[in-house]
């Protein structure tokens, strides 16, 4: 389970408790990469829109299109430890995408996050996406190590204000104006 130390281990983002909403995400994608993102929540097109935003950062560092992966109860981790050591002919960085529809790595998962925590490369980025994680996933210590050393987006469904907000920023996008009727 060692992760390859070929090259330098990534400069901190000086990160504690990095939790962001999808909004905030591009401010900190302009300070720097964070080795590993974790992406939960229970609405899909944030989703989708938070993991294309770092995707795009991700490529003007001269990162690949990711990699993808689907962790299911029979996912073999190793896997994932060869993929993050895996140094590419033809690109030297690795873009790992991990699906983890249960939001549970288990033992031998989160044991993997915590290691590739230990000694992250600049040559590695690790998004995992999820549905919305349980009250008791915060506990836990590949929680905790991706809370100290990455980036957490939590994307939670609009409700009231913030809904209203976020229509109008889309319309304004769009060059489009709204009322409040």
């Amino acid at each position: 389970m060692m992760f390859s130390a070929l090259s330098l281990p990534l400069k901190s983002l000086q990160l504690k408790s990095m939790k962001l909403k999808p909004n905030q995400l591009n401010a900190q994608l302009a300070k720097g990469l964070a080795p590993i993102y974790l992406l939960h929540g229970d609405e899909p097109l944030l989703l989708q829109e938070s993991l294309d935003t770092i995707i795009a950062a991700a490529k003007k560092h001269d990162f690949p299109s990711p990699t993808n992966r689907y962790a299911t109860a029979q996912f073999d981790w190793q896997s994932l430890v060869d993929d993050l050591n895996n140094i590419d002919l033809f690109a030297a960085k690795n873009f790992i995408k991990l699906s983890l529809p249960t939001g549970k790595p288990g033992t031998a998962g989160g044991k993997i996050i915590q290691e590739y925590l230990k000694q992250p490369s600049v040559d590695n980025i690790l998004v995992i996406v999820c549905d919305k994680l349980e009250s008791s996933s915060y506990k836990t210590a590949w929680y905790k190590a991706i809370e100290q050393h990455g980036v957490i987006v939590q994307v939670f469904s609009l409700q009231g204000r913030e809904l209203l907000s976020w229509l109008e920023q889309r319309l304004a996008q769009q060059q489009l104006t709204i009322t409040d009727e």
